[in-house]
Parts: C-alpha cells; structure tokens; sequence
C-alpha cells in the first residue's frame, strides 16, 4: 500500500520506479552500496532495457547510457540510490559514525559525487515486504 502510494506520487518524474526499484529486491535492510558491483549493474541494466519501459525517464536513460558505455556502472548505481533517497525509498549513512539520514529528516537532496563505495543503504521498513528485504 505504502510502496504503491510513494509510486504514485513520484511518477510523474519516475514512471519506471517500480521496476528498477527491483535491484534492491531480496537484500538486507542495511547494506554497503558496493555489494551492488559493476557486474551486477550492467546486467540489471541490460534486463531492464531488454524487457523495455512503458516511458523513457531519467532511470531507462541512465540505464541505456550504461549499455552504450556513456556512464560507468558504479555511476548508474550511485545515481540510482541517490534517487532512491530522494523519493525516500532508502536512508544514507554516509560515514561509519554517522546516524542514517532520511531525506525528511536530513538533507533533501544529496549530489551523486557525494555517494561512494563506502556509503551504507538501508531500506525504509515501511518497503521490506514488498521488496522482500531481510531485517539482517
């Protein structure tokens, strides 16, 4: 209920949401970005654009640039959280001391220069079951 209203309100920018929302499908609630190498990245983006889009939105584009080697896999996958944290899909803990930022209680927006390899994603528990998150 909660994942389809957070669809509805962000379509209008991200039609394709729903469906690259699935890279975080079946993993932990907290993980580092790294553990979404640049194998994986390439291959999701392949099966994204393979199966097609209803719309093309600033998610098939990024996922059309990996393919044609315009953007870096790593950078597709920073983009993409970033705009996970934007629409409030994911929280941000950006150094080992820091608590996670959500983007109603932190900063509203983050630059993708600012998410590296180090950064730890957590899911909003309000998305675990839909996306079939593990608590650990």
């Amino acid at each position: 209920m909660r994942f389809r209203a957070l669809l509805q309100e962000w379509y209008a920018t991200y039609p394709n949401l729903a469906t690259f929302s699935d890279i975080l499908k079946k993993r932990k609630s907290h993980f580092q970005i790294d553990e979404i190498d640049e194998e994986e990245c390439q291959e999701f983006c392949l099966e994204k654009i393979a199966k097609g889009t209803d719309v093309m939105d600033a998610l098939s584009i990024m996922a059309n640039q990996v393919l044609d080697l315009v953007l870096k896999p790593s950078e597709f996958r920073n983009a993409l959280i970033q705009i996970f944290y934007r629409v409030g899909l994911v929280g941000l803990k950006m150094e080992a001391f820091d608590k996670t930022s959500w983007v109603v209680t932190g900063r509203p927006d983050l630059s993708s220069s600012e998410i590296g390899d180090v950064i730890r994603v957590e899911v909003h528990p309000a998305f675990w079951r839909v996306l079939g998150v593990s608590e650990r």
